[in-house]
């Protein structure tokens, strides 16, 4: 099954290299290994073919080896037997997608397959570090299927054991850069000029990798006892989409240049010692970060505060240094270097730094990084580091865009009568001095029913700087507008000289007024008046717009009538009326006031008069309106009254006295039916009283 399974692998990444032309690479566990392929093969077909037998032969004989045994992530489809230690293909994922998800995920291996400069033989030969002079020479050679941020990772030793290692404990971390590998002499050498390929001409004969090449010294204790030592690698890098990934691979260290170790005899009868326990170390991570996703131009300053806290739950950690630094260099901080005396379990420590972006710096991506230094409570010193990110904008020319103002419209400040239509024209003015603005579209809106504009979209195809433009149309007020004022909206769509897209919004505001209109009705004005008599008469006044009218008042004038007061109405609501009696004193055409007749001639004194009825209102906004109308009417002498009439009615008032003693007589035969009424009830109050008396003295029960 080993077999079909990683030889049906090799015939699909041959498939890929004759398609694609890319690098493939095979996992096993945490090693790799890299097939290189010309991008474009002119040769011929007999050359093709020994190309793919070789890879393919290649792709065997590593796969038949055994690889240590290192844990990766959990998502590679190709994990080792527990069991058998055979490689083997998991049986969730098809051969397809085991190669679209490697295509899509980015790992960090080791080259197994070549020897580098301070190797002896290559990992799948059982590589050994050399030892010399008392120092440990460490070279491990890491590759990646993909970009990593900065083309670098960060690389960290651990050792296994502390007390009896032969190693010096020191900080030996630091950062890779990826750098360009060939093959020379059957070693894997740095390529210094890395050459341009162009067209299709590609040197096969070269192979060259892509490699992060990780050496180390690390001194040896004197006196050290020979053995068998571990040291485990740590690898870490971001991805392009801040993605972390990491390897942890365990290098077999054979010490035979060290003292024996002496083996003492066990006395059975002595107690074994306990086990000793194992301590986990304290971690410190960064748990805020403000710097993370800002955008901050080139050549300001700005603040950062950051917070880091100790996730162990049970263990302290002492002398803590963090150092920061930028990358690229282009930001000066305030301070590089903070220190902490003691962070107990689960507390944080927070550090503020101002920092400033140098002024001729370039726009992306700045990687800020805190080399974290700590203790733990047996002293081992610890190293680690964290990462946040921002954004430099470049320094770009402000270019400023051109501004669509109104300048005029014919219609503002103007009272619009409900109804009503109205020409108007605006006048628009581009206020920029040098730029043009292209494709301008004007929109007419409104958020008011009450108008109605003729045409509601105009467009240019330019406007010069400080240039004007013109629209007009017929706008309608609808009779049912209510009084007020109402907006009229023009939005703007164009374009500046860059071609980037500006939009405004400008507004006039219109003033709208429903029509005031007032009816007087004075019809019951008699035709004759009699001088000398005060006569009423009624008047109405009826509101017949949509609107309300205020402090409506009549009066009167004519020769002769003298009004004893002016009739006030108040104020009418829409549709509605009001009515008043009017007192007038009638006098004679000659007479100036009352009782001041400068004539005795009845020729002037009497005969028709005309007169005139005037109504005054007011609107909403106070503006006064006046309604007259005229009317006529004879005023004559004064009016002499018959003795005949009276003598009539005291001929006729007997009766009058007749229905006197009627009514007399029916009031006092109430009175005297009253009067039996209240005895007889009297009475039977006085027989129901003694019937009570009588049976309660007999023991008799009494019932309702």
């Amino acid at each position: 099954m080993k077999n079909t399974a990683f030889k049906g692998m090799a015939a699909v990444c041959m498939v890929f290299y004759m398609f694609f032309s890319e690098s493939i690479r095979y996992m096993a566990g945490t090693d790799v290994i890299e097939v290189k392929a010309a991008e474009v093969m002119e040769e011929s077909e007999e050359s093709n073919s020994e190309l793919e037998n070789e890879t393919a032969e290649q792709t065997e004989t590593f796969l038949e080896q055994e690889s240590e045994v290192v844990t990766q992530d959990e998502t590679n489809p190709y994990m080792e037997d527990e069991t058998t230690g055979q490689l083997e293909v998991s049986s969730s994922a098809t051969e397809n997608d085991q190669i679209e998800e490697l295509q899509e995920k980015i790992y960090i291996g080791i080259d197994n397959v070549h020897i580098y400069e301070g190797m002896a033989q290559s990992f799948s030969d059982g590589y050994q570090p050399r030892i010399r002079d008392g120092k440990l020479f460490l070279v491990i050679p890491f590759c990646a299927n993909g970009s990593l941020q900065g083309n670098k990772i960060t690389v960290d030793l651990e050792f296994s054991q502390t007390e009896n290692s032969p190693f010096i404990l020191n900080n030996y971390q630091k950062d890779v850069q990826k750098k360009w590998f060939s093959l020379n002499e059957g070693k894997m050498r740095e390529v210094i000029d890395v050459p341009t390929i162009s067209g299709n001409d590609v040197d096969v004969t070269v192979e060259m990798q892509e490699i992060y090449l990780y050496t180390c010294e690390i001194p040896m204790k004197e006196n050290a006892f020979s053995g068998q030592y571990f040291v485990t690698v740590k690898a870490s890098g971001y991805t392009e989409q801040m993605q972390k990934v990491t390897l942890d691979y365990k290098v077999s260290i054979q010490f035979t240049e060290g003292k024996e170790p002496v083996i003492k005899a066990v006395d059975e009868s002595l107690p074994k010692p306990e086990p000793e326990e194992v301590i986990h170390k304290p971690k410190m991570i960064l748990v805020s970060c403000d710097l993370n996703g800002r955008e901050i131009g080139v050549g300001t300053q700005e603040s950062m505060d950051v917070s880091f806290q100790n996730c162990s739950a049970e263990r302290y950690m002492y002398n803590l240094k963090i150092s920061v630094l930028s990358e690229p260099s282009i930001v000066h901080f305030s301070k590089y270097s903070f220190y902490y005396e003691e962070i107990a379990p689960g507390e944080s420590a927070g550090l503020h730094a101002d920092f400033k972006t140098l002024q001729d710096a370039e726009g992306g991506s700045v990687f800020v990084y805190f080399n974290l230094e700590y203790e733990d409570e047996k002293g081992n010193m610890i190293s680690d580091k964290e990462m946040a990110v921002f954004c430099i904008l470049p320094n770009e020319d402000v270019i400023r865009k051109p501004k669509m103002l109104l300048e005029s419209c014919t219609l503002s400040g103007k009272e619009l009568l409900a109804g009503t239509s109205e020409r108007m024209e605006v006048v628009f003015k581009n206020y920029s001095e040098l730029q043009t603005m292209y494709n301008l579209k004007l929109t007419v809106s409104t958020e008011s029913t009450s108008m109605q504009f003729s045409q509601t979209s105009f467009y240019a195809t330019d406007v010069a700087p400080l240039g004007t433009f013109c629209i007009g149309g017929e706008l309608k007020i609808v009779a049912e507008a209510d009084r007020g004022t109402a907006p009229l909206y023009f939005d703007f769509e164009y374009e500046d000289e860059n071609g980037n897209a500006v939009t405004g919004k400008e507004a006039v505001m219109l003033m709208i007024e429903q029509p005031v209109e007032m009816e007087l009705e004075a019809e019951n004005i008699p035709d004759v008046l009699y001088s000398s008599d005060t006569t009423e008469f009624s008047i109405k006044a009826l509101n017949l717009s949509r609107t309300s009218v205020y402090n409506v008042r009549i009066r009167l004038s004519a020769k002769g009538l003298f009004p004893v007061s002016d009739v006030f109405i108040g104020n009418l609501e829409a549709g509605t009326e009001g009515a008043g009696m009017m007192r007038v004193y009638v006098g004679t055409r000659t007479m100036e006031s009352v009782g001041n007749d400068v004539s005795k001639n009845d020729e002037d004194k009497y005969g028709q008069i005309k007169g005139i009825i005037t109504m005054q209102y007011e609107d909403a906004d106070g503006e006064i309106y006046t309604l007259d109308k005229e009317f006529q009417t004879d005023i004559k002498k004064p009016q002499v009254l018959s003795l005949e009439v009276n003598e009539q009615e005291e001929k006729n008032s007997w009766w009058i006295s007749v229905f006197t003693v009627m009514i007399i007589g029916l009031v006092v035969l109430c009175v005297l039916l009253l009067v039996r009424l209240r005895k007889k009830i009297y009475f039977w109050k006085r027989q129901r009283k003694f019937l009570m008396n009588k049976r309660y003295s007999n023991g008799w029960e009494w019932s309702e």
